[in-house]
């Protein structure tokens, strides 16, 4: 039997199957391939690539929307989370004894305890009573009611009061000062910074002299060498009109000297 010759393919036919190679895939780095598994993988469109924000960075903070509801239980004197009262001079204030050993605790460990009461006895100054049995008493010296208010209002979300304006939550110089002095005794350093620049951005040439005079007095170095500074940026108008400080000053004649040495 004759052996067939391989038939060679037709002119026509040479055609009919073309082989497809495909591109090679493009080489992606570390950072592209680092894509966060709960997102859908895409496919890469020509040009650069954008890289999307993870689902995670998308959501709102809960720490924020936790201190805003905190501060409003506190604000609102929402009982519930109210298991702590503390005495001081001008009366008493209920609080959460597990904020206050977490976000005071130098405050609670300065205060006399005195030990759990019935809580039937507990009433602050304002007749609220504290919730649920078993509840924590201490007293506390050396503190007014309008300083430890903000110190619980910070505890609770981190609230920086106005000093001397309208809003509601505004606070006069002498609280903001006996403020700065609690943050100081009670290490309350975050408040104590912030408070601080509230007051520097909020001086003004009437308030210049109090604020001067109190810090040199309180001994706040920090707060007086702002009130230097603005005294400089707004020497000419001091010295056109020396009553704005002489009599605020007065008694301090070591500062008024420091002043016209600028």
């Amino acid at each position: 039997m004759e052996s067939l010759a391989p038939l060679e393919p037709s002119p026509e036919s040479r055609f009919d199957t073309v082989e497809t190679v495909e591109p090679p895939l493009p080489q992606m780095s570390a950072l592209q391939l680092a894509v966060d598994e709960s997102e859908p993988l895409l496919p890469r469109l020509p040009g650069p690539r954008k890289l999307l924000p993870s689902p995670s960075a998308q959501r709102p903070c809960g720490g924020e929307g936790l201190r805003r509801d905190l501060l409003a239980f506190y604000d609102r004197h929402d009982d519930a989370l109210a298991d702590l009262i503390i005495h001081i001079n001008e009366g008493a204030v209920v609080a959460n004894m597990a904020l206050v050993e977490a976000r005071l605790p130098a405050l609670l460990s300065s205060a006399e305890a005195l030990g759990e009461a019935d809580p039937a006895l507990l009433v602050d100054d304002r007749g609220r009573r504290g919730a649920g049995p078993g509840l924590h008493q201490v007293r506390l010296s050396g503190v007014s009611r309008a300083t430890l208010v903000q110190l619980l209002r910070w505890a609770y979300g981190e609230a920086v009061p106005a000093v001397g304006g309208e809003e509601a939550d505004a606070i006069s110089l002498s609280v903001a000062f006996d403020l700065l002095e609690a943050c100081s005794k009670f290490e309350v350093e975050r408040l104590e910074a912030l408070l601080r620049e509230t007051l520097l951005e909020s001086l003004d040439l009437p308030k210049f002299a109090s604020v001067l005079r109190e810090s040199h007095v309180r001994q706040i170095p920090g707060l007086k060498q702002g009130c230097m500074r603005f005294a400089l940026h707004n020497f000419d108008q001091l010295v056109d009109h020396p009553e704005l400080f002489m009599k605020e000053l007065s008694e301090l004649p070591e500062v008024v000297s420091d002043l016209f040495r600028l």
